[in-house]
């Protein structure tokens, strides 16, 4: 009869091929600790099984990843491994912490809670598994988040993006617009009100096919298509919304240049960084600006 402990989920041993998404992708989920070592290494076998048996206590909390030398030479390389075992700490896709050598367990227990998210992140990386499935929790969650935070945003921006998601445009509004007069003008607060403000601009427009009718009627009439830009951003047509937007730009620049410009870049901030459509609407914004 063996002796060996159970195999667990939360302890993986990986090579070269797999390292990627074994460590950088999932600490986007979960924070990861990254165990190099090598099998000729006794340091390595005093480490190694008591961050096994903190892998199983913790249960769940971080993903230990065993990372043997002489399956992950290209990693080790890349993590610089001057001498084993070294092992690092991972939290969205970064290296965060490293230790080389053996920590006492005592230090090791502190060590890995520093790593661990504190108790408004766990709400909202909650709030984040939920979000599809049932929003009402996901708001509870992330307004708990909001209470608990006395100088991180990230609660706050999350909700207001939840409640973009949700068509409550006012409320994500109100709440990005304190964020920004509270000094906050870099990262996804400016991104997320910009398209806040192109999709209730489209709302308020009256919908697309309102605003075709008003532009059929008044086709030299740049505010008209201008309101059509917003009405097709809000129905997600966006490669129309540019192209109308773009054409009031080019004809009426002096007048409606700057109206234009901003609905452009809310229609940016709705589609993704990587998209085509943005890359392609950029340049020619670009080039129609200056």
């Amino acid at each position: 009869m063996s002796n060996a402990p159970e195999p667990s989920p939360w302890i993986v041993d990986t090579t070269d091929a797999d390292f990627l998404q074994d460590t950088i992708e999932r600490s986007r989920d979960v924070p990861v600790v990254v165990d190099f070592w090598a099998a000729w290494c006794q340091p390595c076998r005093m480490l190694g099984p008591v961050l096994e048996k903190l892998a199983r206590e913790f249960d769940g909390q971080f993903v230990l990843v065993k990372a043997d030398g002489d399956h992950c030479p290209v990693a080790a390389s890349q993590f610089n491994i001057q001498a084993y075992p070294t092992v690092f700490g991972l939290r969205g896709g970064e290296a965060v912490d490293y230790f080389e050598g053996v920590l006492p367990e005592p230090q090791l227990r502190e060590w890995l809670t520093r790593l661990l998210p504190g108790e408004v992140e766990q709400l909202i990386a909650q709030a984040k598994q939920v979000r599809q499935s049932d929003p009402a929790q996901s708001e509870s969650l992330l307004r708990d988040a909001v209470e608990k935070s006395t100088t991180d945003i990230a609660a706050q921006v999350e909700l207001a993006r939840l409640l973009f998601d949700l068509d409550r445009l006012d409320e994500a509004h109100d709440l990005l617009t304190t964020l920004h007069e509270m000094g906050y003008d870099a990262g996804d607060v400016p991104r997320l009100l910009s398209a806040v403000d192109v999709k209730r601009a489209g709302e308020q427009a009256g919908g697309v096919d309102a605003c075709r009718a008003a532009c059929a009627a008044a086709p030299s009439d740049m505010a008209l298509k201008l309101q059509l830009a917003a009405a097709l951003s809000a129905a997600a047509q966006y490669e129309e919304a540019l192209q109308t937007a773009l054409a009031v730009l080019q004809t009426d620049k002096p007048n409606h240049g700057e109206a234009a410009r901003q609905i452009m870049v809310g229609v940016f901030n709705l589609l993704p960084d990587d998209s085509e459509l943005t890359h392609d609407y950029r340049r020619k914004l670009s080039a129609a600006l200056y």
